[in-house]
């Protein structure tokens, strides 16, 4: 987030959060975000830096409480951080900075980089700061991030939203008759744009779900916002809480949450039904998940690339092992 030009202070009521940003190389980014994650007790997101010269870097952010920072856990970092660096010198990751960040200019923060995007040829992302007239067949998502990452903006979510984007064509597209996915479930929601998508295209019942709060409050606001309350239903609950099975899966996370879910997410799916996970790097990460999902009894439809990052689609046409 480019954060040049903010001037505000806090007022008396304003909570104060630490920013957190530490920047690794790609073999690391994984790791990395899911310690911080868990130190957050929050979403974080992980951003692509420029090489300058040497192997692709990232930037991993994180936003912890004001007194969250505290030497104990500044401890812990730094001992996380030294044996990450011991282990791989060439991927060792670094603190680039922690520094307060007030809550009510966290709309500031996303004014500096956040405008009107088309992310698949029929859906398009605009913050509430801007206008935007839809043309042809085009459905405008309107998304305010609030405290939670998923303005569409990144790979993973682009890559997820084209998949989405084709599993609803409309019939003279396809030359058939409509098989639209009636039923979504989409783990680690986010903004909740992945779930607005399906419901805007044609989805009549979406389920959306993620154990980050600040995450549920924005996704259950831009819901409001664009009028989608009565087909999409957002909460914090487990997974293993979530009844029935679904049509369509979207699961846009880190490759070891994945694989620690994978059985629990077949579960979930209809036969026929399609998994679409993201968050994924190619290389390892991508043929790990195709060996764990099929493995229990999916098949692998497609794959996906932008830079680095990989979507996945898989489909269940069969019973298969449960």
């Amino acid at each position: 987030m480019n954060e040049a030009g903010r001037k505000s202070r806090p007022g008396p009521e304003a909570r104060l959060w630490t920013k957190v940003v530490i920047e690794t190389g790609r073999g690391s980014c994984e790791e990395v975000a899911l310690f911080l994650a868990e130190m957050t007790g929050g979403g974080v997101e992980c951003v692509s830096v420029s090489d300058r010269g040497h192997s692709p870097r990232e930037q991993v952010v994180g936003y912890l409480g004001s007194d969250a920072l505290n030497p104990s856990h500044k401890s812990r970092l730094a001992a996380f951080l030294e044996e990450l660096g011991a282990r791989d010198p060439l991927a060792a990751p670094v603190l680039v900075r922690s520094e307060p960040v007030p809550e009510e200019d966290w709309r500031h923060i996303w004014r500096t980089h956040f405008r009107v995007s088309r992310l698949t040829p029929r859906l398009v992302v605009r913050p509430p700061w801007e206008e935007y007239v839809p043309k042809g067949e085009e459905r405008v998502l309107e998304i305010d991030p609030g405290m939670a990452f998923g303005t569409g903006l990144h790979a993973s979510t682009r890559l997820t939203l084209s998949f989405i984007d084709d599993l609803f064509k409309e019939p003279e597209e396809t030359g058939t008759a409509p098989t639209f996915p009636e039923t979504v479930l989409d783990i680690g929601v986010g903004t909740g744009i992945l779930s607005m998508a399906c419901a805007r295209l044609g989805a009549r019942d979406v389920t959306a779900i993620d154990n980050d709060l600040a995450a549920v409050s924005a996704a259950e606001g831009n819901i409001r916002r664009n009028g989608l309350e009565r087909i999409v239903k957002v909460s914090g609950v487990d997974l293993a809480a979530v009844p029935g099975s679904f049509d369509l899966i979207t699961a846009n996370m880190f490759h070891n949450i994945l694989v620690e879910l994978a059985a629990r997410i077949v579960r979930r799916l209809r036969v026929p039904g399609t998994l679409l996970c993201s968050g994924i790097l190619e290389g390892g990460q991508e043929e790990s998940l195709r060996q764990v999902f099929e493995g229990l009894g999916l098949h692998f439809t497609e794959s996906r690339h932008e830079g680095e990052w990989v979507a996945l689609r898989f489909d269940r046409t069969g019973d298969g092992p449960r």
